[in-house]
This record gives C-alpha cells, structure tokens and sequence, in this order.
C-alpha cells in the first residue's frame, strides 16, 4: 500500500486510541440477550463472537456458565465515524499495541465518550447484526476444520493436532473473511480493518504485515469448542437463533 493509498483512507476517518496510533474502521461487542452495553469494543470479530457465545473469561481454563438452551449471543457493530473519534485503548486486556496485535488482542473501552458523539451525529448508534447473521457465523465455524468437538459429541483431539491438520480451500485471510462474514469495503480487509495512523516507517505498519500477511489469522480459539452448560452445544445458539429470527 502506498502513501497516497493510505492517505486516501484516511479520509473516511477511524476509531483510534487515545496516542493516536492506531486506527480501526470497525468495532464489535458481543454480549448475550439482555445484557447492558459493555463498553468494550474490539476490531476482531472473531473475538466479539467468542465473547457473545462464552462470556468474560481471562483465560480458558475457567468454568463456562453460558447455556445455549438459554442465553442468545448478540453482536453489535460500530462503523467508522465522521471524524477521528479517541477511544481508550483497553489497557490491561492489550497488554501493549504490538503485542496485542500479535495475538490478536486489540480493544478499545468507551469511558462514557461515545453517547456524546451519538448525540453530536458523529457516530452512527451500534447496529444489532441479525440474528442469521450470527447464527451463520456459528455455523460457519462449526463447518470449518478448526472446529473442536468435545469429549461427549466425538473423539477429543488436542489443539495442536488441529492445527497440524487444517486445511482451507482458499486462502487463510479469505476463509477467515468468509467464515466471520466481514463487511466489504472494510480497509485492509485481511487485517480485520486494524491500521497504523502513522507513516510507512511505523513499527506498528510493521507488526500488521507480519501477523496478517505471513501468517494464517488468528482465530480465537473458545469458539472452536463446545465449553458450554447443561449439556448444550454451540449447535443449539444456532436453532434458536435462527427460530428466533430478531
């Protein structure tokens, strides 16, 4: 990509955090019916997803409490803005920029800021995505060679063997795309949308380019599991998905 290329996105304006550094075009928050706006928003929508199917967790050696006989996993969507809107970089849960780029940890934290820019027209609400679109992304992800199928529903295998064994007909970048449904016309789709506010020189250019050119997408790797309760599946978020039809 170019200077001018760069330039010429940039008209359309990003979230970024609060150093300037680092931009996104789209943010998402996944949460379960009912739950209140979170104020964590994140570029990965893959994330966003594990976030609505699991809840919170710090790591995955926790005990899940979401029931898919139960709970509705939702996913919000803000677009790009108007102008440069500053969000709080979600510190703690980033661990530094480069690093969460690495895995796949970028976050963003509203303080309260963006119902000032709803209120100004600067910022369009959070859209609700459907609920076939997330039921389709479950889906998606149950087909997928990454999926991990529990002890109670198929033979267990370790993650790594599934790592030695995946196997796309496209391209990584493109499977992901495909499976998490990401928006067209997202810049520099294959990096979920996530960019440097800085020159070409910017080491943050260069941790991009080598977490989404070189290497296979990061996957969040909870939505590749059955780590649900009361002997639900990640198939049952998508029959009542899709009965619901929200």
């Amino acid at each position: 990509m170019t200077a001018f290329d760069r330039a010429w996105d940039l008209v359309k304006m990003p979230f970024v955090n609060t150093e300037g550094e680092l931009g996104a075009d789209v943010l998402y928050q996944g949460r379960r019916t009912g739950d209140e706006d979170t104020g964590h928003w994140t570029p990965h929508k893959s994330k966003a997803m594990a976030y609505a199917m699991f809840g919170p967790r710090y790591d995955y050696d926790g005990t899940a409490f979401v029931d898919a006989n139960k709970h509705y996993p939702e996913l919000y969507m803000l677009r790009s803005p108007k102008e440069n809107i500053p969000l709080s970089p979600d510190i703690e849960y980033m661990d530094g920029e480069q690093n969460a780029i690495n895995r796949g940890r970028v976050a963003f934290v509203d303080n309260g800021d963006l119902a000032r820019y709803y209120e100004q027209g600067l910022v369009d609400k959070p859209q609700k995505l459907s609920d076939e679109h997330v039921a389709d992304i479950i889906q998606n992800i149950i087909d997928s060679e990454l999926y991990q199928h529990s002890p109670e529903t198929d033979e267990d295998m370790e993650w790594e063997e599934y790592e030695e064994e995946l196997a796309y007909e496209d391209e990584p970048n493109d499977a992901f795309n495909r499976i998490f449904k990401l928006p067209k016309g997202v810049r520099m789709q294959d990096w979920e949308g996530i960019y440097p506010t800085e020159n070409e020189d910017s080491p943050l250019l260069d941790a991009l380019s080598e977490k989404y050119e070189d290497t296979t997408p990061l996957w969040d790797k909870i939505t590749t599991n059955d780590m649900l309760v009361n002997d639900s599946f990640a198939r049952d978020f998508v029959r009542r998905l899709r009965e619901r039809g929200q």
